[in-house]
């Protein structure tokens, strides 16, 4: 069973085997499976609620998990007419910019207090912003596009005192720091007689930014429940 697949150990090329344990709410054990090496979270999730069900006659579930162990094939699962379980998780940023697109949620609602927002298919959205979060997430990009900056003036200079290097070097060494940072739609850079710049899009930024520090969770367990 032993194969390559995702190491939490960080052991690059070396096999492994996954093991799946389910515990009471004390921790204590009560089954454990054993899964090739390169099975995903996801898709270990059938086979803990086949057993709940039918080893250990569990009538109501409320599945809670995060965006990357819940995600819609996950969630049609639990809700099927073989389980008709609950489920609660979060979602991602494109999720929630879907939602906004749609009109379900308005980006106002964002607030320190919690707001909840009724789905289709008696799905609930909770919403909340975090303020915190929020300013440590816009520092954080600030520090990157400075560092962007940074570089660039430390390549320029090179260029400057070494008439024979090759600017193209040196745009690239800028571009992959942008692209590492993930700020390529924030950050534009050219070159130009040996001079490399950037125009850093205030526009996009302010969009990138607008739901830093806002969080949705999304269930489906009834209200009065």
């Amino acid at each position: 069973m032993a194969d390559y697949g995702y190491n939490r150990d960080k052991k690059g090329g070396k096999k492994q085997i996954v093991i799946g344990l389910l515990a009471d709410k004390e921790g204590y054990p009560l089954s454990i499976e054993v899964f090739k090496g390169n099975t995903s979270d996801t898709t270990t999730v059938s086979n803990q609620l086949q057993k709940l069900k039918e080893i250990f006659g569990v009538e109501r579930v409320v599945f809670v998990g995060d965006k990357g162990k819940i995600k819609s094939a996950q969630i049609d699962e639990i809700t099927s007419d073989q389980f008709k379980w609950n489920y609660l998780t979060t979602i991602t940023k494109a999720q929630i910019q879907t939602l906004l697109d749609k009109k379900i949620i308005q980006l106002e609602l964002f607030d320190t207090d919690v707001i909840e927002v009724k789905g289709e298919q008696d799905v609930r959205y909770i919403l909340r912003k975090n303020p915190i979060r929020s300013k440590e997430i816009t520092a954080n990009r600030e520090s990157k596009i400075a560092s962007v900056k940074n570089l660039l003036s430390t390549q320029n200079l090179y260029l400057k005192e070494h008439k024979k290097a090759n600017a193209t070097v040196a745009i690239k060494k800028v571009e992959a720091k942008i692209l590492k940072f993930k700020l390529n739609k924030i950050i534009t850079s050219s070159c130009e007689d040996c001079t490399i710049s950037i125009v850093v899009n205030k526009i996009a930024q302010e969009e990138e930014g607008k739901l830093d520090g806002c969080y949705v969770v999304k269930t489906n367990i009834p209200k009065k429940a």
